[in-house]
């Protein structure tokens, strides 16, 4: 195969992996963001249970993602993401079966465990395809079709699981089981051979995200990040549901849940564009003065407009934040170890599992303003950890740099 054939087999499976990610993420919002209220009127479990089934998600993803990124670092990204297709085609199986506090927790540990394995093979294959200079685009275009699902799955899913919940479990199964069969049989491997790059152990990759500083206080910040972003998934929704009641609620949520998806969809570009005359550790601080201003804002809302609107805030942050995050990782990590870095990034998720819990019990005893009061301070605190991990970022750089140069200048 000579180097142009290579290049536009690169190109295509990328442009394949967006437009699937777009197809695959329309099923996945169909279900998943109507876990919290199905799972509320099919074994009426108290808010604190039907938070801690919906953050066993993102636990399960969080513990098993850097073993996920590893083994895509060591074995090839290709039949770590067919597996995990896989496990999510098992997960909305056992969906449709689901009538026990204890099937919806076999649930969501499928589903994390899927999470776990794909997320980080299928960012690293997108870093292992993509020069650096369009990274940042490829990941927008990512998050671009994300939001494609976000926006069109809700209005799907409310419009047929009213009818008939069961077929939306079903459909999700077969798209992600066609997904697998696509990557099995038509996707090439992106790592490289272990003649060209040294592979790298388990070990020795942990002893190196355990003093990359830079990383660790990211994650500090994600995770914070993430315990306020989670109420939009599971207090929002049990909120809207105790002023509305439960058919109110489930529409006026996937209203709110497409608008913002939509939301993505049409302004992302713009907004990146203006985005990018910031440096990526402003824009991030920005984004969590956004993410404050609108937690506050839905804390003392009690209508459906009011709701709408500060949600629509709230995704502007989102908006500016979420394809430079990926941007950025792809930046720290060591080329050995695209797999393992992206994996260890996803314990910034550890908030989507300590968030549903803690907004449950706080929206329980004491109202939903304490919730969203809480994530609005947590999210005042996130904003200058990014920026001060950007800085340790380029300090080690230009560290790098000057090291590089006297090496040289000595031999």
């Amino acid at each position: 195969m000579n180097r142009s054939s290579l290049q536009l087999n690169r190109k295509a499976v990328v442009w394949w992996m967006q437009s699937a990610t777009g197809v695959t993420q329309t099923t996945q919002f169909m279900v998943m963001p109507f876990m919290a209220l199905y799972m509320s009127s099919h074994t009426h479990a108290d808010p604190s249970v039907v938070g801690l089934a919906v953050g066993t998600i993102s636990l399960t993803s969080t513990v098993l993602s850097f073993l996920g990124g590893s083994l895509a670092d060591l074995f090839g990204r290709k039949w770590v993401m067919a597996f995990a297709m896989l496990v999510s085609t098992l997960a909305m199986l056992e969906f449709a079966a689901a009538g026990s506090v204890w099937s919806f927790f076999v649930v969501s540990v499928l589903t994390g465990l899927s999470r776990a394995l794909f997320g980080p093979a299928s960012q690293a294959m997108l870093t292992d395809l993509t020069p650096p200079e369009r990274r940042s685009q490829v990941f927008g275009m990512n998050y671009w079709m994300n939001n494609i699902g976000a926006s069109v799955g809700p209005i799907i899913g409310g419009m047929i699981g009213s009818e008939a919940p069961k077929l939306t479990f079903y459909l999700a199964a077969g798209i992600s089981a066609v997904y697998m069969a696509v990557i099995a049989l038509r996707f090439p491997e992106s790592r490289r051979p272990s003649g060209e790059v040294r592979e790298v152990r388990i070990g020795d990759a942990i002893q190196t995200l355990r003093t990359d500083y830079a990383l660790i206080v990211f994650i500090i910040a994600g995770i914070l990040t993430s315990v306020g972003y989670s109420q939009f998934d599971t207090t929002l929704p049990q909120f809207m549901q105790t002023l509305f009641g439960t058919h109110a609620a489930s529409r006026d949520y996937s209203y709110i849940f497409a608008a913002t998806g939509f939301e993505v969809v049409v302004l992302q570009f713009l907004i990146n564009r203006f985005s990018q005359r910031l440096g990526l550790g402003s824009v991030l601080l920005v984004s969590q003065v956004i993410y404050a201003i609108s937690f506050f804002g839905i804390g003392i809302s009690h209508t459906f407009i009011a709701f709408l609107t500060w949600s629509v805030i709230l995704t502007l942050g989102e908006v500016m934040a979420a394809p430079r995050l990926a941007q950025y990782i792809s930046m720290l990590a060591d080329e050995r170890m695209r797999g393992a870095y992206f994996g260890a990034n996803s314990l910034s998720n550890l908030g989507f599992f300590l968030g549903p819990f803690m907004g449950g019990v706080l929206l329980h005893h004491f109202g939903a303003f304490s919730v969203f009061g809480v994530v609005a301070l947590f999210a005042l605190c996130a904003g200058p950890m990014y920026r001060l991990s950007h800085r340790m970022y380029r300090h080690r750089v230009k560290t790098d740099e000057r090291d590089g140069v006297n090496a040289t200048l000595r031999t």
